[in-house]
């Protein structure tokens, strides 16, 4: 049995997150990423198993990349508005520091099919302080009631706008539109 090696892995992950950037995912391949880390493809399977496996441990790595602290962030702002806008700059701060992986989160997302049910249902468990936010606003009777869906979308609007470069006074800007429109 191979040894495992953390810098060759890093490598792979590297690899996957230039290629999904560059080409997306869908075409991605074991061969392109081998390629790309400098590996034999033989490589890859000693820490993956398959694509899938590859790219669903790797999904989880970025939601815990993500997701942390988010949980200490809302609960430190003081009302419904200041918890939103705490989580937003929360993602808003990730996706600046990790914009690699903020693509190939973007890209997962896109593709869920591309990833085993267990990455799925951890992402969802991950994701567990943002949906408690979300049913906070949707008991509160100052906001309007939104399905999920839709609100994913239209709360992904400043993530979006991060990775395009916008200004802080631009994000700031459309936070609040955003809380504008959702308060009733």
């Amino acid at each position: 049995m191979r040894k495992i090696d953390e810098n060759k892995r890093k490598q792979i992950q590297e690899a996957v997150y230039d290629l999904t950037q560059s080409d997306g995912l869908v075409g991605l391949s074991m061969g392109k990423v081998a390629k790309l880390a400098g590996v034999s493809p033989a490589t890859i399977y000693i820490y993956y198993n398959d694509k899938e496996d590859m790219l669903s441990r790797m999904y989880e790595q970025v939601k815990d990349l993500f997701d942390a602290g988010i949980t200490a962030e809302i609960d430190a702002a003081p009302t419904l508005v200041d918890k939103i806008r705490a989580a937003e700059w929360h993602f808003i701060k990730k996706f600046r520091q990790f914009p690699k992986q903020a693509v190939f989160m973007n890209a997962i997302l896109n593709n869920e099919s591309l990833v085993d049910q267990k990455a799925k249902h951890y992402a969802d468990e991950m994701a567990e302080p943002v949906s408690q936010l979300f049913s906070q606003t949707q008991k509160d009777p100052e906001f309007m009631k939104m399905d999920a869906v839709v609100a994913t979308g239209f709360f992904s609007l400043p993530l979006q706008l991060a990775q395009d470069g916008a200004t802080d006074a631009q994000l700031e800007q459309t936070i609040e539109m955003m809380i504008k429109v959702f308060k009733k």
